[in-house]
């Protein structure tokens, strides 16, 4: 494990492994960016963005497998 001060981009990075809705999570990102008192639009646009290269890289690995999509 290793301690060490995130960037804004890699801290908005990590909202992508909650696998929530775009609505749900533009909510919470807002909230967010209220709090560290960084830009709402485009902290919701980045956010958006890696849960989007998220869930499509996760789903490719499934579509392989054979396995369900679920979404």
């Amino acid at each position: 494990m290793e301690f060490k001060p995130l960037s804004l981009d890699e801290r908005l990075k990590n909202f992508s492994k909650l696998w929530a809705k775009d609505e749900d999570l533009e909510t919470i990102v807002k909230e967010y960016a209220k709090l560290s008192k960084s830009d709402e639009s485009s902290c919701v646009k980045i956010a958006l963005k890696y849960s989007q290269t998220h869930k499509d890289r996760k789903n490719a690995k499934k579509r392989l497998r054979g396995e369900a999509i679920v979404d």
